[in-house]
């Protein structure tokens, strides 16, 4: 299967190049950073990375040695040559993290395999051991350490009460007279344009008839979790958690075999992960900002810097939650679909891909494994598309 629309990421000759050279950068900022490299000596390091993919006859003056010592090692001067180095590593490192869906490794496995190199003589020793360092985890903290948000029981309960496949429109109600805040919701969105002209809804109950059954299910649910998620200095979690379950919710619907109520709570809960990460220490809180501000994807980074990422931190968190195990195990798997071991973490990775939230980088084999994985064709993905409700939900 193989959506024409989309360009094959993997493969050298459909390198986004801009990024793949910001990545490089990035890199190798960290190196130089690590080996004590004047701000002049960086400087040219990040201009040579930026132009590395040129020929050459459009670089500055002063960049063109350290490209001509980036095809041949050995060459030029002993600054040309390091920078050059540098410039080599980062960008093999970067090149084999592409191939990451293919090969299953991640940043250990990539490092480990680049020692090859300093035998072939294209990097030195000691550029390698200074990428191996400064990229080097801090301890994690315990999950105890986490300050994950206790998941709260009247939630427990609303779940439970709404994935009894005996419910009904009162037993929405009844969930919905759990929180106050929330039944003032629905009766505002009864009462809100969406669904203008059809009077007003004065009680809950009204409100709940009038938006329907499936409709305010989803409301109560999400509402249910927002303590979850909209949380200080964690603003986007909340709009984008609502909007990977609201097209998880309709790639379900589209897709034999998955309940769709349970792909929209996986994917209210699929980024749960990056809560733990405001529990990293404040060093690798800064390289993790670094390699994000410099153009590196959130996974990509994380993988990096933690040798895990929020996808795994979060199934983590699900399983501390006592979630149902394949739940747990989709939010774990949501960014490798190459892993993935049930449907939903497939329908996860195809709602992340049609929000373009790009936490990761963009995948084509990735992309078909999720298409196979789930029973979907590219036509009926792209059908998909954040529903009315889904929005106002999401600026709630």
């Amino acid at each position: 299967m193989v959506l024409t629309s989309i360009r094959d990421h993997s493969s050298p000759e459909h390198i986004d190049i801009e990024g793949h050279c910001r990545r490089v950068g990035a890199i190798a900022n960290l190196i130089a950073h690590h080996l004590f490299l004047s701000t002049e000596e960086k400087d040219l390091l990040n201009s040579a990375c930026l132009l590395h993919h040129d020929a050459g006859s459009h670089a500055p003056a002063d960049v063109r040695p350290v490209l001509a010592a980036l095809g041949k090692p050995g060459l030029g001067n002993p600054l040309h040559r390091k920078l050059g180095a540098i410039l080599r590593l980062s960008d093999a490192f970067d090149c084999e993290y592409r191939t990451q869906p293919l090969q299953h490794r991640g940043a250990t496995e990539i490092l480990d395999s680049l020692r090859s190199g300093v035998e072939r003589g294209m990097w030195p020793r000691p550029i390698l051991d200074a990428l191996r360092e400064c990229t080097r985890p801090q301890l994690m903290p315990q999950p105890s350490e986490w300050q994950v948000p206790v998941f709260p029981q009247a939630a427990l309960q609303t779940l439970d009460a709404l994935r009894d496949p005996r419910a009904s429109i009162p037993h929405v109600v009844d969930a919905a007279r759990r929180d106050p805040a929330t039944a003032g919701a629905i009766v505002q969105l009864a009462n809100s344009a969406l669904y203008i002209p059809h009077g007003e809804a004065s009680t809950l109950s009204m409100a709940v008839a009038r938006l329907g059954f499936e409709t305010a299910r989803k409301v109560v649910a999400s509402l249910a979790m927002r303590p979850l998620l909209f949380l200080p200095k964690m603003e986007t979690l909340w709009p984008h958690s609502i909007e990977v379950a609201d097209l998880a919710e309709q790639l379900a619907n589209r897709a034999a075999g998955i309940d769709p109520g349970e792909a929209y709570l996986a994917g209210l809960l699929h980024d749960i992960g990056r809560v733990a990460l405001r529990a990293t220490t404040l060093y690798d809180a800064a390289r993790l900002r670094g390699l994000e501000q410099s153009g590196c994807p959130a996974v990509y980074a994380e993988d990096l810097i933690l040798r895990t990422d929020h996808a795994a931190l979060g199934g983590q968190i699900a399983a501390m939650w006592r979630l149902p195990g394949h739940l747990a195990r989709a939010i774990r798997q949501h960014h490798h679909p190459e892993t993935a071991t049930g449907r939903i973490a497939h329908i996860l990775y195809l709602a992340e891909y049609l929000t373009g939230s790009q936490e990761d980088l963009p995948s084509q084999p990735r992309l078909e494994l999720a298409l196979r994985g789930s029973g979907l064709t590219g036509d009926a993905l792209h059908k998909c598309v954040r529903s009315e409700v889904g929005s106002w939900l999401a600026a709630a």
